[in-house]
C-alpha cells in the first residue's frame, strides 16, 4: 500500500511539472519560429527605442548572451545573462530592455498544447549607430 501511494504521489508531481522548452536562433520548427520571430521584433522594437545613453555616450558595444523565461501567458518569469558583454552597462541594457518589452504574446495552438514555458537563449549585439539587434 506504501508503495501504491508512492507511486500515485510520483505520477503526481510529474503530471504537474512544467513542461519547458528551450528555443535559439537555431530553432527552425515552425510552432517555435513564428513566436520566436514575433519575439525578436518586439524586442528588437524596444531595443531600438531604449538604446543605453551610457554606452552611446561611452561609445560601447558588444554583445550579450541572454537566458530569457516565459510563462505560456506571456508573463515573463527571469532574465539571466548566459555570457556577459564586458561592458556592464551593455548587460544592464539587455535585461532592462527585454523586462520593458514584457509581457509578450500568449502561447497559441500546439505551443500551449505542448508547453508551459519557453526558454530563450539569444544574443544582444549593441551595435555602431546605436541600433540594437537580436542574433
Amino acid at each position: 500500500a506504501q508503495l501504491e501511494a508512492l507511486y500515485y504521489k510520483q505520477k503526481e508531481a510529474y503530471a504537474k511539472r512544467s513542461r519547458i522548452k528551450s528555443i535559439n536562433a537555431n530553432t527552425r520548427e515552425a510552432v517555435y519560429a513564428r513566436y520566436l520571430n514575433s519575439w525578436v521584433e518586439k524586442v528588437e522594437r524596444f531595443g531600438n527605442l531604449n538604446y543605453p545613453d551610457e554606452s552611446r555616450i561611452q561609445k560601447l558595444y558588444g554583445d550579450v548572451l541572454l537566458e530569457i523565461m516565459i510563462k505560456a501567458d506571456g508573463t515573463l518569469i527571469s532574465v539571466k545573462v548566459i555570457e556577459t558583454s564586458g561592458h556592464t552597462p551593455l548587460d544592464d541594457a539587455a535585461t532592462r530592455i527585454v523586462r520593458l518589452a514584457a509581457p509578450f504574446s500568449e502561447f497559441k495552438g500546439e505551443l500551449k498544447e505542448k508547453h508551459d514555458i519557453l526558454r530563450i537563449t539569444r544574443l544582444f549585439r549593441f551595435e555602431r549607430g546605436n541600433r540594437t539587434s537580436i542574433r
